[in-house]
Formats: structure tokens, C-alpha cells, sequence
């Protein structure tokens, strides 16, 4: 798939020119590397006292990164951040977020355009698997957490073969 299929539906949210810090950018699926993924996992051990927060609205679940603190307004991660949100702001001219969203997807390991490397920051670091299934059950048809299990191990061998996730199924 190419990333330029995507189309980029990007609201300005900056003030003259520079970020707003409103957070619309911060989503649970960023294109990341390796060495970013264990770079945030590193930190994290520095840093016990950032936890997996969960974003809730009166629609339902967000989809708005684990590592943003709403009330604060910050990036609880800004430090080691990824390339992708060190580089992106919402104001830049079209073909430069085009350039900036390719190169990104390009590089990443995770949450590139292959549906293998697809999984949330909320999975990805907080082994939240109950959070991935009460968002993407309905993309993968997942019913339960066993369910979510199996079809992960089916679709996304690469998040369980570098044994970033560790799944356990319950018994019967």
C-alpha cells in the first residue's frame, strides 16, 4: 500500500505559526522505529512514574496517545518523543506534510502502512491488550480477549515474533 493513498485531512491548529500544544496531533498509532520503541521503553524504566492513560470521551474510547497528559496540555515523553512528532506541525504546507508523513512511514517498524505493524502505543508499551481490543475489535473482528489473541497472532506476526507482546490465553 502507499502512503500517498492516504488522504491527510489536517486542521491548523497553530498560533501564528507555531504549535497550539492542543494535542489533535497526538495520536495511539505513530510510525515509530526500533530504536525509538526501545529508546521510549528505556525511558519508561527511568521513568515509573508514567503510566498508561487511557482516553475516554462521552462517545467512547480516543484514540489519543497514552503519553499525552490532556490536563497539562505535555507530552509526558517529550524528551525522547518520535521523529514523526519532533517533525510534524499542523500548519506546514501540504506537500511538506506529504513528505513529512512518506518519510515517516518509510522508515517506521511499527504502525507503517503494513497491517502486520499496526498496534497502539497503549499495546506497544503498557501491554494494555484490554484497551486494543475495546478500540480495534470491530477492525480485526475480535469478540473477546482470547479472540483479540488469536487473531493478532494471525495478523500480526511481527509484534509477536520480536516478542513485544506477551499474550497469554486464557484457559477454557
Amino acid at each position: 500500500m502507499n502512503p500517498n493513498d492516504f488522504p491527510i485531512h489536517i486542521q491548523d491548529n497553530t498560533i501564528n505559526g507555531k504549535c497550539s500544544n492542543c494535542g489533535e496531533c497526538c495520536t495511539d498509532f505513530v510510525p515509530i522505529t526500533i530504536r525509538e520503541y526501545k529508546t521510549i521503553k528505556a525511558y519508561l524504566k527511568k521513568h515509573p512514574e508514567i503510566k498508561n492513560e487511557r482516553h475516554h470521551t462521552p462517545e467512547g474510547v480516543h484514540v489519543l496517545c497514552p503519553f499525552r497528559d490532556r490536563e497539562n496540555k505535555r507530552c509526558k515523553i517529550y524528551e525522547v518523543r518520535p521523529l514523526v512528532c519532533q517533525n510534524f506541525l499542523c500548519g506546514l504546507k501540504r506537500d511538506k506534510l506529504i513528505a513529512n508523513r512518506t518519510f515517516g512511514l518509510e522508515r517506521a517498524a511499527y504502525n507503517n502502512v503494513d497491517p502486520t505493524t499496526m498496534i497502539s502505543f497503549h499495546t506497544l508499551f503498557f501491554n494494555d491488550i484490554e484497551w486494543e481490543v475495546s478500540v480495534l475489535y470491530g477492525y480485526v473482528g475480535a469478540t473477546s480477549k482470547k479472540d483479540f489473541i488469536r487473531k493478532v497472532k494471525e495478523l500480526n506476526p511481527v509484534i509477536i515474533n520480536q516478542g513485544l507482546l506477551h499474550l497469554e490465553e486464557e484457559e477454557d
